[in-house]
């Protein structure tokens, strides 16, 4: 066994001998025989190219591919590099040669600078284009001991070794580099620039338009013929002061650095802030918070505050008009959250939520409760009750000498009226019904009941049968009326007595107790009537005054208004009311007066009491 193992392992190693003997052979017959395919040198300028190609080295129309990092080339800067590229299956090495022939183009430029400034050959380089890196150097260099003007001489160098010369000139003027002031004192005057006696220097910069905080400023000097530019450099030297205030806060508190320092005192900008950010309002006790304050110029004073944190155990206030019972009739609506607010201690105004709701349109009694909670979990509540019922029915007060006509307008009058109604809203609701009858043409003046029986039922009519339907309904509801019909018998309305005088109500033409002097003009523009001899009284107008009551801090109403009312340019007065937790404070100049046509607005206010 062993002896078989043994000629196994002779018989290949000889095979690998073989291998790398065939393998050299090989390399030696292309070494001999087979010519190089790539060009031996390549020359190119450095700058010249961003990226190399293998066709660049390659003489013959085969392909190949770098062996050699392009990374490691850096074709900016002169030298030689080795490039190897495989073709095919041979390696093979070419000669990269990066060449700079060119020289440097420079522009210089003119500068002035004070004397005893340090100066370098970059200073006066305007432009400088190459494609190599290029250094700078004095041929010759400027002495600037020595006021005046003096020529400088300048090489520009690249890495090829390529070099150009140029000139400029400088000025080493009297006028010092830099002035430095503190913030806040006096700014300097034109002899603090200058290292010589003043001769005929003035400044172009006008110092007074500047604003001197921390920073350096270019300041234009005129000096001859020449314009020179010195720097102002205001610093802050001296540290900021403040008062320290101490500060009551609740747990849960935001607070800042500032709240704790009144008065400061800097000649630049101050920043204030904590040392530390510890949240110092996480729990209730007493703290020495260290306040830092930070000016312009970097320096810093640290102040020693104190803080007093408390817990907010006081719920909110609720408070308004809007918290007592009500009572409304079906039909009539409010808004349950107007005119209810809550305060808190902390929180200042916040939110009132409203639990219950009330069906307007439902008789009962209706729960409501107001809530309020502060950030720290206070709340409160308040209760008030919204009672809803129903009008009185109404009932007539007028006979149409018709028992069917009486009958129909009853169940009409069950529709739109109720006992609560004053004349004039009586008016108004029928006007209101009137205007639902449409518009048919048909006799003109017939027996009134028949015809404002057909015109009640059938819900149209033309002029006569529409004033028909509106005296019945008149007539029942007890509202003095007559007839109003044009002496052509072209047109009719009718007149009402509501304790103003007669007064037309035209549901034809949409005129509701209105002048004879209104109904003219609306005759005078109508293509379908003409003006007439009507011989109605003129009606008494009315004016009416709203008295509000109002909290002076909201502005919000703290009771129902006050109506009055009374004939235009007749005397009104109004008076304060008693409101329970506030107190009477001012009025409006216009408390008393004339009744007028246009309405008018008197406004109480009142003060919230604080027992």
């Amino acid at each position: 066994m062993k002896k078989k193992k043994k000629r196994k392992l002779k018989i290949k190693n000889v095979a690998i001998a073989l291998i790398l003997l065939g393998s050299m052979i090989a390399a030696l017959f292309a070494a001999v025989y087979l010519p190089n395919r790539l060009v031996d040198v390549m020359y190119i300028e450095a700058g010249s190219k961003s990226t190399l190609t293998e066709s660049l080295f390659i003489k013959t129309e085969e392909e190949g591919s770098f062996i050699t990092r392009l990374r490691k080339i850096d074709l900016q800067t002169p030298g030689n590099y080795e490039v190897k590229i495989q073709v095919g299956f041979m390696t093979y090495t070419s000669m990269l040669v990066v060449t700079d022939t060119s020289k440097p183009a420079m522009l210089l430029k003119e500068i002035v600078a004070p004397v005893n400034s340090t100066l370098t050959p970059q200073d006066f380089v305007e432009e400088s284009h190459d494609n190599t890196e290029v250094t700078y150097s004095f041929v010759v260099a400027p002495d600037t001991t020595q006021p005046g003007v003096q020529t400088v001489e300048i090489e520009a160098t690249d890495l090829g070794g390529n070099a150009t010369v140029a000139h400029s000139t400088v000025l080493v003027s009297q006028i010092k580099d830099t002035v430095t002031m503190e913030a806040g004192s006096t700014p300097p005057v034109i002899e603090d620039f200058l290292l010589e006696e003043k001769k005929d220097e003035e400044f172009v910069t006008d110092l007074s338009k500047l604003k001197l905080v921390v920073g350096k400023y270019p300041i234009k000097i005129k000096m001859g013929d020449r314009t020179l530019i010195s720097f102002l450099e205001v610093v802050d030297t001296v540290a900021p002061t403040a008062k320290v205030r101490s500060i009551s806060a609740y747990v849960g508190d935001k607070l800042s650095a500032s709240a704790f320092v009144s008065t400061i005192v800097d000649a630049s900008k101050v920043t204030v802030s904590f040392k530390s950010d510890t949240n110092l309002t996480a729990k209730a006790g007493t703290y020495a918070p260290v306040v830092i304050l930070r000016d312009a110029g970097g320096n810093v004073n640290e102040l020693t505050a104190n803080l007093v944190v408390i817990r907010d155990t006081q719920a909110p206030v609720i408070s308004g008009s809007g918290l007592k019972d009500r009572t409304v009739y079906v039909g009539e609506s409010f808004n349950v959250k107007s005119n209810v607010y809550a305060t808190d201690n902390r929180d200042g105004k916040v939110t009132v939520t409203v639990s219950g709701s009330v069906s307007f349109t439902k008789a009962g009694v209706y729960p409501v409760t107001f809530s309020a909670k502060d950030k720290a979990g206070n709340s409160s509540s308040v209760k008030i009750t919204v009672t809803v019922i129903t009008h009185p029915p109404f009932s007539a007060k007028g006979d149409t000498g018709n028992s069917e006509l009486n009958q129909l307008v009853d169940t009409i009058f069950a529709k739109t009226l109720h006992g609560d109604m004053s004349d004039y809203e009586i008016v108004k609701a029928l006007y209101d019904f009137g205007r639902t009858i449409r518009y048919q043409a048909g006799p003109l003046a017939s027996p009134w009941q028949a015809r404002a029986l057909s015109t009640l039922t059938t819900r149209t009519g033309n002029c006569f049968g529409r004033m028909y339907a509106m005296e019945a309904l008149f007539i029942r509801a007890g509202i003095p009326q007559r007839e109003q019909i044009q002496y052509n018998q072209v047109h009719s309305w009718n007149q009402v007595d509501i304790g103003n005088g007669w007064q037309n109500v035209d549901i034809g033409y949409s005129v509701l107790l209105q002048s004879d002097a209104y109904l003219r003009n609306r005759a005078l523009i109508s293509s379908s009537i003409q003006d007439d001899l009507w011989e109605t009284t003129e009606p008494v107008k009315i004016g009416k005054v709203y008295v509000d009551h109002v909290d002076e801090t909201s502005g919000l109403k703290i009771a129902d208004s006050v109506v009055l009312s009374g004939n235009v340019g007749t005397s009104y007065s109004s008076v304060a009311v008693t409101i329970a937790g506030y107190t009477y404070q001012s009025r409006t100049s216009n408390y008393n007066g004339l009744f007028s046509e246009s309405n008018i607005t008197v406004t109480y206010t009142y003060r919230q009491s604080t027992e």
